[in-house]
């Protein structure tokens, strides 16, 4: 799934949220850091059976998504790295996925710059202007 040697797939730029597929515990915690497990919902179909989440309590963002097959075996870790608030929006400069099952092969995105919350005229919708 994964573009050229990215180990992204397109399917990671589309989650946003992850309630409406997974459930989700408290699998351990620390002073600064929260860990949850997110396993799917009954009924629901998703990529990943199990999720590992790390959290930053301090800001609420994820700092580590770890991915399980359905053996168990961690096949991906996504990390992101130094947040900055950009609009209001806390926003990583850094993005990490880790591919396991293809000898750790790693893609890193760097943020350079960022705009957050722009108005986007209606015409870029058109389905001229979406064809291309």
């Amino acid at each position: 799934m994964g573009y050229l040697t990215m180990a992204f797939w397109v399917e990671d730029f589309c989650v946003s949220r992850y309630s409406a597929d997974y459930q989700a515990a408290v699998s351990s915690e620390t002073p600064e850091l929260v860990t949850l497990v997110l396993t799917a919902k009954e009924g629901k179909k998703t990529l990943f059976p199990k999720l590992e989440m790390s959290v930053l309590k301090a800001k609420s963002v994820p700092t580590r998504l770890a991915f399980y097959d359905d053996q168990g075996e961690k096949v991906r870790t996504l990390t992101f790295g130094d947040y900055t608030s950009e609009g209001g929006v806390l926003v990583p400069t850094e993005i990490k996925m880790v591919d396991h099952t293809k000898e750790d092969c790693w893609t890193r995105l760097l943020r350079k710059s960022v705009k957050v919350n722009e108005p986007i005229p209606d015409d870029v919708f058109t389905k001229e202007k979406l064809k291309k």
